[in-house]
Parts: structure tokens; C-alpha cells; sequence
């Protein structure tokens, strides 16, 4: 732009070109080594000011040195200049191009790209300095710590040397082998980073392992989810054919499903019904969305056709119509869905079963078999007396509570109070449990305090229904179940200094005194309430006052009163009183209440309450059915057992494959079936399963039910203590005068006895715990955390007031809802079989069982599954397969010429 002032004309410099220059100069006014002034030797150029007379104003530069001013075009074509030359010249300096100003151009003088190009040289080799001073000093370290690690090494030698002259070197205490010290000088020392270290990465590795992943904890919940919907309308079973190059076993399958992203979960069930063919069982509802997931891995369902006489390829039916090929391909697939139904797994199997009946695929006899399958709990315990027992254990250790069972091995329910347990822990017993869990009183304390435990006794015959505390006020002051159509509340007031009797009245008015399907309610446990004359104590306070205001308003009786009237519940040196309570809304039929005189390391008593049971039947009566029978399988590892169990059994069978023979042969001479042959059927039957329950009665023995006991931690050093610490009590209760202060005082020195003995047991084989685990192998070791991480855990289970027969039904009538396929269109129908008349002369088919077919079956049979109504299992069949083939051959012709199965 142009502006004329008087006859000059001056050039001007827009914004845009203005902030160019600005920028230029700031860039490039460091390669400005001289002024054009003669007698300036400094090169300090800077923006002097602005001519305010020209708009936009122009900016002025000075050099600070000589003041010499330059203009903004000037110092324009001087960056020009600058610019161009440095693309010009040459790598060699020149002396006469001393300054920018001078006639001749500076071609000695470096470019701007050469300069930026040198300093990012020179900051590569900065950084490479810098590296190799980093790995310089990491190695100086790691040589500090070799060094001192070979000083280690040498100390140990020098020690072991010692050691061996003076001949100790087995003189080490196993203590100091099972926790060696932090000292590098012992001989078990291990550096942290070592990879012989027993303890870090093992754990670390299993931390790892311990919490599922989104994904899997995602599926669960949907499955959880899903079990409590309501059916679809597309609700069924059906076969997804797949083809397949090679016969591969069905773990490799369900190893490559998974890896394109299929559920297995849903996967039911894998089956070869034809050569190159595979079929997945699933649900209608997941039967697209497995499809989209094949096709995306360039895999397309097959329409296949079981019942195709096409299928059977087998060169021995070669000749054979096709209407026997297709009957025999029917028969086929029957045994596929049988074999489909004996690997799914309750409760989805009755749901399968009732889909393939409706198929036609599964007989009704066979569906009737499968649902008879499902056993129930309990039987009725209406007619039996019911056993209560309360007891205030104050803080009992969890290993002691076998010398509280000791004493009561027929009580139904032991209700413990201050139990100062903190979830998840639990006592060492076999006997059921559920916890109203204590609280931390302070953040950092290692115990709680409150907390209520019911133990279920194994023997118990009654069903247990328990009621979780769904008060938010208090939710740790009482403990609910029901038991043979009783309401009981176990309750535990603190004292008046802690809790306030008001508080105390709010958990009472907060118990519910009804509940369905109950005809008497009880409530006991610690009240810390003195009822004065009522109960015989000597006095009363005002908590007592208040609760017995609360009974005569709620028409309760107190059992305390009229059964064990002025016996104490609480005694100690400085007085007694009567505390631990039974009450009830209706009267109890044969009521009884005894307070053992017992010590068991607490100032309370343990109380004992007996009843019988309403009479009334519950609302489903329970079916009476046998218990599971079992027997010592694990004498079969030895094998001179295996070869007597082995010869019993045949012994025992002779007569029986006598019969059975004779049986078999009747049958091939004749043309007519006899009309006793089901008779005949199920007494051999009968007589094949009390001939190997003789047999494993005899060799093996019946196992005891019921949970293990913990028999390694009770010594007999705890007992005599305990028993000494009881002597001395029952000599308290009876001494007079000064002598009951001496047996006082060795009665509360044998309580601290009993005391530090369960601790040092408890530590004594938890340090033996822990030296097994480091010296048994690593997956073992991994086993056995995950089986105490699995107790840890507590296990939701689904139960009724009205039992567990109740809890059954109506459990299967949910299932029955949602998968019985009411909802389904169309249904085809089942093939009907004609079934040989008995009465008319006809030849008699051939079985299509053969002695290949149930040895290879026997074979198959998994171990370690749980048996079923005959309280079979694998592990005693599968030693008897050269016995049992023979049998089942000609039992099973038998079933299948005469169309019957037995009901045994």
C-alpha cells in the first residue's frame, strides 16, 4: 500500500504484512551478526517504536549499541537479503563478508536450516548421553547389589562351614525352619526377587485368578436372570446341525465355539448323529443368535433330517428297506436324545425331557422316570420332639465349639448369642450353620461384637427354614426360623449400659409373632432383663418391668416361671440371676427345660427346651422316601479288595444268572411270549440290586453321612485341660467358707489355661497348614485355597416355611411354567411302536443291544457324579464289567422283546 505525504511517497505496510515482519524479525534477528554502522560491533537489533502519523502505525527497529534506526521496509529487505543469502552460500567462512550491510553478499554465513539441522544433531547426542548415564547408573547399582549379594553368599558359606566343623548342622529348630529370619544369614534365605520364591508370585498368581471377569460375571447374571422370567413364545429345544470335516471330541469343539465368541453355557448338549455331521442342542431363544455367530465365521447350518433313512450308512443294513432304515434312524435318535437327557443337568434335563416327550422323541414312561428322579428333602416331623438349646458364649474361640457339642449330641437347635463373630467366619463343626454376623466396634478392631449363630444338628429329622433380619433399625439383634410349623426368634439385648430399654422394647414390638403356615411362636435368648418374683431372682429392673408388661399384652408365657422357677442362668462369684429366657404366644404340648451346670468358659447356662412339634400336616405333605445309602468306595484302591469285592459279586450272582439264563433260553425256543414276564422281569431286578448292596455291605462297609469332622485340632492335652477346668467348677459350686474362694481362684486359673492352649493349637496347625501347602505341589496347593475360599462364601439356597417338599414343588411348578412349551404351535406327534401281541404265535426279532454296546456304556459312565434313586454309582460298576455284561445283555433282551422296563 502506498501513502503520499508532500511530494514523497512512502510504502505502508498493512496489518496482515505487519504481523509477517514481526514474525520474520523474531525468527531470524540472531543471524544479524553486525550493524552497517562502521563503528558498531554488537548486533542488538529491537523494535524501537511506532509512527503513530500512518495508519495502521509502522514499527521502527534500533540497533542498541550505535541507536542507528531502521524503518520497516529497510529491515524487510534486509531479512530478504539476509534469507537469500543463507540458500547461497557456500560451507567454507570468507573474511571479507563481514557484515550483512557490505557490498559484497555473506555467503560465509550458515543457513537457518543448517543451524536448526546442528542443534538437532546435537540434541540426539544429548540424549544419547543421557541414556547411557541411566545405564551406567542402574548398572553401578546392580553391581552394588551383586557385590553385596556375593558378601551374602560368602557369609553363609563361612556360616555352613562352622556349622560343619563343629558338627550342627542339623542342630536348626524346626520353628525356625517353618518361619526362617529376615537375616541374610540363614541358610534358607531367599532374595525377594528371586524366582525360588515359595510365596510371592504362587499368591499372586491365584489373587489373579480369584475374581471372574465382566464378561463371565455378566453371563451368570443373565442366567440367574433368565431362570426367573417367564417363557417365551418361541419356548422349546431344538438341534442345530453344523457340518464337520473330522470326528474331533467335544471338548476340542466346545474349545473352537468358544473362541468365535459362543456362549458353551447355552450349548446343552454335542452329538455325531451322522458322518461329517454335528448337532448342538440349545434353546429356541438362542438358536438365531448362534447362527449369525456361525455365519460370521463363514460356517452355514445344514438341513438335516434325522429320521432320513439316507443317514444310516452303516454296510450291515445295506440290504435293508427303507422302512426299516427309517424305523432304525427313529431308534437312533431316541438313544441320542436319552444319551443328550443322562449329560444335561437338573434342573434344565426335566425341561429337555418334557420338550423331547412332546417331540415324540422320549416316551411318557421315560418322562415319568427322569421327573421321579428328583428326591425330596425330609420326611414329616410332626410326631417327633423338638430340642431347643440357647447359650451365651461370650466370645467362645471357633475351635472350642466341639466341647459345647459335646454335651448336647440331641438337641435339634443350638442358638448361640455374643458370638463376636465378623463375616465370613464360622465355627469348626459339621453341624449346619447361619450367622447373624457382629460389627467392628471400631474401625482397626480385630473382633466384633453382638452377633447370634444357629448350628443345625446333622441328625436332625425336622426341616430348618431360615429367616433373614430384614430390619433396618435392628438388624443385629435377633435371628429367625421356622421348624415343624414353629416361629422362632432368638434375641440378644445388651445391658441398660450400652443399649437403653427403650431400644430393647423397639427390637421386641419388632418381632412378627405370626407367620404363615405356623401355629406357635417362641422367642428366647439373652434379655439382661430381672423379672423379681416372677421368676424366683432376688431382684428386678426396669427392663424386666417393661417386658413383662409387653407379655401380658401379648398373652406370651414365660417358661422360665413355671418350669425352672429360682434356678439362675447367670453365676458368677459376685452374685446370680435369672437372664436367659424361653417364652411363647400359645402353650406348648410337653414342655421341659433343663440348665446344665456346666463352665464352658462363660457366666451364663446353657438352657435346654423340649416340645412337641402342632400336629397339624403341613400344607404338602413330604413323601417318604429312602435316604442316599453310601459306602466306602475308597477301599477300592487296594486291590486285594478289589479281587474280593470282585469274587463276592459273582458268588453272590450265581443263582441269579441261573435264573436269568433259563429265563433267556425259554424265551428264544418259544414263539410266544409269556404273559409273567414283566413279573419275572422285576423280581430279577430285585434281586440284582440286593445282591451288590450285599456285596458292598460285606467288602466295603456303609459310610457314615453327613459332613466330615475336624479330628486333627481336638488333642488329648485340650481335653484334659477342659475336663480339669469343669472339675474345678463343680468343686466351686459345692465348697463352703474360705474353700470356695480356693477353688475360685484355680477355676478361673485353669479357664485362662484352656484359653492360651486353643491359641497355641490354633497356631500350632495353622504353621502345619502352611508347611504343607508349601510343600505339597502347586496345583494342589491352588485346590485347597479355592476349597476354603468356596466355605468362605456363603451359599444361597431356596427354602419354605412349608419345608423343603414345598420349597420342591413349588420350585418345579416355576420350571414346569417356563419350560413346559404350552406356548408352542404345533407339536408332532410320536411314532408309534406296535408291540407284539403275547398271546399270538410270531418269530421273535433279535435285540439291537449287543455286549459291545453296554460294555462300551459301562466304560463311558463318569466318576465322581452323584448316584440316583438306586444309589448307584460308576466306581462300583465299572470293576464288575466282565460280570455285569453278560447279565444286562439278557436282562435288557428281556425289556426290549416284551416292551417293559422294570419300576425298580
Amino acid at each position: 500500500m502506498l501513502s503520499t505525504t508532500g511530494s514523497q511517497q512512502t510504502v505502508v505496510f498493512n496489518i496482515t504484512e505487519l504481523k509477517a515482519l514481526d514474525h520474520l524479525f523474531d525468527q531470524h534477528k540472531h543471524l544479524i551478526t553486525k550493524c552497517n554502522n562502521r563503528t558498531c560491533t554488537t548486533s542488538h537489533l529491537y523494535r524501537y517504536n511506532k509512527n503513530k502519523n500512518i495508519d495502521p502505525p509502522q514499527p521502527t527497529f534500533r540497533c542498541r549499541t550505535c541507536t542507528k534506526t531502521y524503518s520497516a521496509v529497510e529491515m524487510k529487505k534486509l531479512l530478504e537479503q539476509l534469507l537469500q543469502t543463507q540458500h547461497t552460500r557456500n560451507d567454507t567462512d570468507s573474511p571479507e563478508m563481514d557484515g550483512i550491510f557490505d557490498s559484497q553478499p555473506m555467503l560465509g554465513e550458515p543457513t537457518m536450516t543448517q543451524i536448526l539441522q546442528e542443534l538437532q544433531t546435537q540434541r540426539k547426542r544429548l540424549d544419547q548421553h543421557d541414556n547411557m548415564f541411566a545405564e551406567i547408573q542402574r548398572l553401578t547399582e546392580e553391581l552394588d547389589l551383586a557385590k553385596k549379594h556375593i558378601e551374602t553368599l560368602e557369609e553363609t558359606n563361612r556360616n555352613l562351614r562352622l556349622q560343619l566343623s563343629h558338627g550342627q548342622s542339623n542342630s536348626q529348630k524346626e520353628d525356625n525352619l517353618d518361619f526362617p529370619p529376615l537375616s541374610p544369614n540363614n541358610t534358607n534365605y531367599v532374595p525377594p526377587n528371586s524366582q525360588d520364591s515359595k510365596w510371592a508370585q504362587p499368591l499372586r498368581h491365584h489373587q489373579q485368578k480369584s475374581t471372574p471377569s465382566a464378561t463371565t460375571q455378566q453371563r451368570r447374571l443373565t442366567a440367574a436372570a433368565r431362570t426367573f422370567q417367564l417363557p417365551s413364545e418361541s419356548h422349546g429345544f431344538k438341534y442345530i446341525y453344523v457340518p464337520s470335516r473330522a470326528r474331533q471330541p467335544t471338548g476340542q469343539i466346545r474349545a473352537n465355539l468358544r473362541r468365535f465368541g459362543i456362549d458353551n453355557g447355552r450349548i446343552l448338549d454335542i452329538q455325531y448323529p451322522a458322518r461329517q455331521t454335528v448337532s448342538l442342542l440349545v434353546h429356541n431363544d438362542y438358536a438365531d443368535l448362534l447362527i449369525e455367530k456361525l455365519k460370521i465365521m463363514d460356517i452355514h447350518p445344514i438341513n438335516f433330517d434325522p429320521f432320513d433313512p439316507k443317514n444310516i450308512n452303516d454296510p450291515k443294513y445295506e440290504s435293508t428297506s427303507n422302512e426299516n432304515k427309517q424305523q432304525l434312524a427313529k431308534e437312533l435318535h431316541h438313544k441320542r436324545a436319552e444319551r443328550s437327557l443322562q449329560f444335561i443337568r437338573a434342573p434344565v434335563k426335566y425341561a429337555v425331557a418334557r420338550a423331547f416327550h412332546t417331540y415324540g422323541w422320549v416316551s411318557l414312561e421315560e418322562l415319568k422316570s427322569i421327573l421321579a428322579s428328583r428326591i425330596p428333602h425330609r420326611d414329616d416331623p410332626s410326631n417327633n420332639n423338638i430340642t431347643l438349646t440357647i447359650f451365651n458364649t461370650t466370645s467362645l474361640h471357633r475351635q472350642g465349639i466341639n466341647t459345647i457339642l459335646h454335651h448336647i449330641p440331641s438337641t435339634h437347635l443350638l442358638f448361640l448369642v455374643e458370638t463376636w463373630l465378623l463375616t465370613p467366619n464360622r465355627y469348626y463343626t459339621s453341624w449346619q450353620q447361619y450367622h447373624v454376623y457382629g460389627k467392628r466396634p471400631t474401625p482397626t478392631a480385630k473382633r466384633g461384637h453382638l452377633g447370634i449363630s444357629l448350628l443345625v444338628n446333622p441328625q436332625c429329622p425336622f426341616s430348618v427354614h431360615f429367616l433373614p433380619n430384614t430390619s433396618s433399625t435392628f438388624p443385629l439383634y435377633h435371628l429367625s426360623c421356622i421348624i415343624a410349623n414353629t416361629l422362632i426368634h432368638c434375641v440378644y439385648l445388651p445391658p441398660t449400659d450400652t443399649f437403653t430399654d427403650e431400644m430393647a422394647m423397639a427390637v421386641l414390638d419388632s418381632l412378627p409373632l405370626f407367620y404363615p403356615n405356623t401355629t406357635n411362636t417362641i422367642i428366647c435368648g439373652d434379655f439382661n432383663a430381672r423379672f423379681g418374683s416372677l421368676t424366683g431372682d432376688r431382684i428386678s429392673n426396669t427392663r424386666g418391668a417393661l417386658i413383662q408388661k409387653w407379655m401380658e399384652g401379648h398373652n406370651i408365657q414365660l417358661w422360665n416361671a413355671t418350669l425352672t422357677y429360682g434356678q439362675p442362668t447367670f453365676l458368677r462369684w459376685s452374685g446370680s440371676s435369672i437372664i436367659d429366657l424361653y417364652m411363647s404366644t400359645h402353650p406348648c404340648t410337653n414342655p421341659s427345660m433343663h440348665i446344665h451346670n456346666l463352665s464352658l468358659d462363660s457366666d451364663h447356662k446353657m438352657i435346654d427346651f423340649s416340645f412337641t412339634p402342632p400336629s397339624e400336616p403341613p400344607n404338602t405333605p413330604p413323601q417318604h422316601l429312602p435316604s442316599r445309602q453310601l459306602w466306602n468306595l475308597n477301599k477300592l484302591k487296594d486291590s486285594n479288595i478289589l479281587q474280593q469285592y470282585k469274587t463276592a459279586f459273582m458268588n453272590n450272582m450265581e443263582l441269579l444268572n441261573t435264573d436269568i439264563e433259563q429265563c433267556y433260553n425259554n424265551i428264544h425256543v418259544s414263539t410266544i411270549l409269556p404273559p409273567t414276564l414283566p413279573t419275572t422281569i422285576e423280581n430279577i431286578t430285585t434281586c440284582f440290586y440286593t445282591n451288590l448292596y450285599s456285596t458292598m455291605d460285606s467288602v466295603l462297609g456303609r459310610a457314615i453321612t453327613g459332613q466330615k469332622q475336624r479330628d486333627d485340632f481336638w488333642t488329648s492335652e485340650l481335653q484334659h485341660l477342659v475336663d480339669k477346668r469343669e472339675y474345678y467348677y463343680q468343686k466351686w459350686r459345692r465348697a463352703l467358707g474360705m474353700n470356695k474362694l480356693t477353688w475360685w481362684l484355680r477355676h478361673q486359673e485353669a479357664r485362662a489355661k484352656v484359653r492360651r492352649a486353643l491359641k497355641k493349637r490354633s497356631r500350632e496347625t495353622w504353621r502345619t497348614f502352611c508347611k504343607k501347602l508349601e510343600q505339597e505341589e502347586y496345583t494342589k496347593t491352588t485346590a485347597i485355597i479355592k476349597k476354603i475360599r468356596q466355605r468362605r462364601t456363603l451359599q444361597h439356597t431356596y427354602s419354605h416355611p412349608g419345608g423343603p417338599q414345598t420349597a420342591a414343588n413349588q420350585m418345579a411348578q416355576h420350571l414346569e411354567s417356563v419350560y413346559d412349551g404350552h406356548l408352542i404351535t404345533t407339536s408332532p406327534q410320536p411314532p408309534t411302536r406296535e408291540i407284539p401281541s403275547t398271546s399270538s404265535a410270531h418269530q421273535l426279532p433279535d435285540s439291537i443291544i449287543t455286549p459291545e454296546n453296554i460294555t462300551a456304556a459301562l466304560e463311558r459312565l463318569p466318576k465322581k457324579k452323584a448316584p440316583g434313586i438306586d444309589h448307584l454309582r460308576s466306581e462300583m460298576l465299572k470293576p464288575l464289567i466282565s460280570v455285569l455284561t453278560p447279565f444286562l445283555y439278557k436282562l435288557f433282551y428281556l425289556c426290549w422283546i416284551s416292551s417293559y422296563t422294570p419300576e425298580s
